[in-house]
């Protein structure tokens, strides 16, 4: 009378690819962040026992017992973040390809993946995207249940790391501004200014 999912033991197994993923993207200056909201997620199942003490110290809030429907945002969300983490994906592939001279084609390797990888997927025969088709809807729905987790004490890493990626690549002016501030500050690296072209440096004292 109960669920197989309530009996599998919530510790992540991991072969290395996301791994070795994580570490391309860092090394070409490619985000991935969904790709690494995932592998940091089972690096943070891997000591249930540990878990279990902490829980009992942090005396979490319980879960609110009021039921909502949340079909139709939940397929919303997890399409969205889907195709967030295989946009990044692509992105890091063919950046990759670029600097190393591979003669490979985008429809190529997503060929490959359709033809038998773990992660094949009808959604790949919407890859590369032209353009972007429904991601603003479906956008809405990604935030409302990020917000839903977060007030429910359920972590959701992988949505908010694509939400926080298609937000960053959206917003005309972001706090990095106060970042490379702070750079200049801590190590004179100098930043650019709005208003005039060239490097510059401030006495932040």
């Amino acid at each position: 009378d109960k669920h197989l999912i309530d009996f599998i033991l919530d510790l992540a197994g991991s072969k290395g690819t996301g791994t070795w993923t994580a570490q391309t993207s860092l090394e070409y200056g490619v985000p991935v962040p969904t790709i690494l909201a995932a592998v940091t997620a089972r690096q943070l199942s891997a000591n249930p026992e540990f878990r279990q003490k902490q829980n009992q110290k942090s005396n979490p809030k319980n879960l609110p017992t009021k039921k909502f429907d949340l079909t139709e945002d939940l397929k919303n969300a997890l399409w969205l973040a889907t195709i967030t983490a295989y946009t990044q994906g692509i992105r890091l592939i063919d950046k990759v390809a670029t600097e190393n001279n591979w003669n490979i084609e985008t429809q190529d390797y997503l060929r490959v993946w359709q033809g038998g990888c773990i992660i094949r997927s009808k959604m790949l025969n919407l890859l590369p995207f032209k353009d972007e088709p429904e991601i603003t809807d479906k956008r809405e729905s990604l935030q409302k249940i990020i917000l839903k987790g977060y007030t429910s004490s359920v972590s959701l890493p992988a949505f908010s790391a694509s939400f926080d990626y298609l937000n960053y690549q959206s917003t005309p002016n972001l706090p990095t501004n106060l970042v490379q501030g702070m750079r200049d500050c801590f190590g004179a690296h100098t930043f650019e200014r709005t208003d005039r072209k060239g490097s510059f440096t401030e006495n932040w004292d």
